[in-house]
């Protein structure tokens, strides 16, 4: 005689279901951030060539987006002989601005500046350009201050 296998108990379907349902959401979370952090990598990379070619760098520090008036890219990086430089790409027309990171505040700096206007707590400090300026974007709250990178000076604060 041939044995039964015996069905699942209610409680076993009930954890199978409840594991299916987190896999899934696993899954589809997993799914959603590659999607959703693919356009930034792109740029990323696009950015990094452009500054390899155009500017000599060998090691990058930091990328970040700017959404201002415009998009821009900022990159922090050195060069093959060790120079740091920053570089602000438009998105758009694709011109690109490099100047030397000695001739410019660093990030701190601006912090500092942004906070000396009322800053509070800092979310995060990109470099970008607004108009034809270099600029950190700092923001805190639902503030952003814009400090000119070769001055240091606060020149527009936005937001509520």
């Amino acid at each position: 005689m041939r044995k039964q296998r015996s069905a699942l108990t209610k409680k076993q379907q009930i954890i199978l279901g409840i594991i299916t349902i987190v896999a899934t959401l696993i899954a589809s979370m997993t799914a959603l951030l590659i999607v959703a952090t693919k356009p930034y990598i792109d740029a990323e990379k696009q950015v990094i060539a452009i500054a390899e070619s155009k500017a000599d760098i060998r090691t990058v520090s930091e990328f970040d987006i700017y959404h201002g008036l415009e998009t821009y890219y900022g990159l922090l990086g050195k060069t093959s002989k060790g120079e740091k430089l920053a570089l602000i790409v438009s998105k758009d027309s694709g011109v690109v601005d490099i100047y030397k990171q000695s001739d410019g505040i660093s990030k701190s700096v601006a912090e500092k500046a942004a906070k000396a206007y009322g800053a509070k707590k800092i979310s995060y400090v990109h470099l970008g350009k607004y108009k034809k300026t270099p600029i950190w974007e700092v923001k805190s709250g639902t503030k952003y201050f814009l400090v000119d990178f070769i001055s240091g000076q606060v020149i527009k604060v936005e937001g509520l």
